[in-house]
């Protein structure tokens, strides 16, 4: 989808006016040092040596640079895309893509599913990275007899007690393996208003979206644990009527004292028309403003044509929108970590969604590295962008 961006100036003010960041957890311990792991035959490739991201961001101050990954899956059958994800000095951190999504969690009412979620788990723990579980409530991805009861007619008492159960069971069952939980995920429409597809806005009204951070809350209390409940969606990372919204929700729970930790900037972006640092740096502010931490949650950043656009002058352009967003993050402090959505092209979300787009990750299919990987590696060391940019010049679509 296109996003269109409102030109923006950064407020120094903002920055200065900041609350300072609350103590965060510290990953679990790796069960086995991850400079240990063997890695397997090709050894250290271009695909799994330095410079490594994770670690330039964690000596920059950052918690991680990490990635989403849809494991289970067939991604578990490629040696080398595993090696690349569990060498923790490249990636600190997964978010699973889909598996403790509703669908999964609770494919029949009160009937709980966690095989698929403890994969990603396991991943975190066997290799000491943080772990981001997503998501709780969604329009998305939510199982045939819930969508069923909305149907029917199901009443706004039966609805809330279904989302709280939910939220209390998958909560419960991870506890403080979580670093956080992405509680509420893309509730808002283009406009900054609620989204209608959402089933819970359909049956509860935006109550839903209150109701939902308290049962987390409620939750998190019960683990004794200090997870992060954060608010996620895209198209809110510059100043706009979406952006607007998240801000007006997300001070609302904080007016009303629920807690509400942090807020993601998903950042599904276009080659070439990605935001600026300026714009960023702004928005992060904003959130920033309300006592709240900012997470950039599923980078990406693609080509819409990819038969015109994946040119040298092309992939240049790519690394530079990539630097673009890694450094206002850098540059802002209580932006505290970056997970890019997956990481090598052929296991990408972008082509089965938007026909002829894709080559959005900083990995191609054969697992060498883009100038979008460099670019990033500098931005997280505070350096130009230099060679990965050099040229930049984006064909047209």
């Amino acid at each position: 989808m296109l996003y269109r961006y409102a030109l923006a100036a950064a407020s120094a003010a903002v920055v200065a006016a900041a609350p300072a960041a609350p103590a965060v957890a510290s990953p679990p311990a790796p069960l086995i040092n991850p400079a240990d792991v063997p890695v397997n035959e090709f050894t250290y490739s271009v695909a799994n040596g330095a410079p490594y991201l994770n670690n330039l961001a964690q000596a920059a101050g950052k918690l991680w640079l990490g990635t989403a990954a849809d494991v289970p899956g067939v991604e578990q059958q490629d040696k080398e895309y595993m090696t690349i994800l569990n060498n923790t000095r490249i990636f600190g951190q997964i978010t699973p893509a889909n598996d403790m999504k509703w669908q999964f969690t609770e494919p029949q009412r009160n009937n709980f599913s966690y095989s698929g979620g403890d994969v990603s788990v396991n991943i975190a723990e066997d290799h000491g990275k943080y772990l981001r579980c997503h998501n709780l409530c969604w329009d998305n991805e939510n199982p045939q007899w819930l969508l069923d009861l909305v149907s029917a007619g199901v009443s706004n008492k039966t609805m809330v007690n279904i989302l709280q159960n939910h939220i209390a069971n998958v909560v419960g069952h991870w506890g403080g393996r979580c670093f956080s939980w992405d509680v509420v995920n893309e509730a808002l429409n283009g406009t900054g208003g609620w989204d209608a597809a959402n089933p819970f806005y359909q049956v509860i009204g935006p109550a839903f979206f209150p109701i939902a951070f308290q049962a987390a809350e409620k939750a998190v209390k019960k683990t004794k644990a200090p997870i992060q409940l954060v608010y996620n969606d895209y198209g809110i990372e510059t100043a706009g009527p979406r952006g607007s919204g998240a801000l007006r929700i997300l001070g609302d729970l904080k007016n009303r004292g629920i807690q509400v930790d942090g807020v993601g900037f998903e950042s599904h972006f276009e080659v070439g028309g990605s935001p600026s640092i300026p714009q960023l740096m702004e928005q992060m502010n904003a959130f920033i403003a309300l006592d709240l931490d900012v997470y950039i949650t599923e980078l990406d950043i693609r080509f819409v044509n990819v038969t015109t656009q994946t040119t040298p002058g092309g992939f240049a352009q790519q690394a530079l929108d990539y630097y673009n967003v890694v450094s206002a993050c850098m540059q802002v402090d209580r932006c505290r970590g970056i997970t890019v959505w997956d990481f090598v092209d052929k296991y990408s979300w972008i082509p089965s969604t938007f026909a002829g787009q894709g080559n959005a990750t900083f990995y191609n299919d054969d697992y060498t590295r883009k100038p979008a990987y460099q670019a990033v590696a500098n931005a997280l060391q505070n350096k130009a962008c230099g060679a990965p940019c050099k040229g930049a010049n984006l064909p047209p679509a």
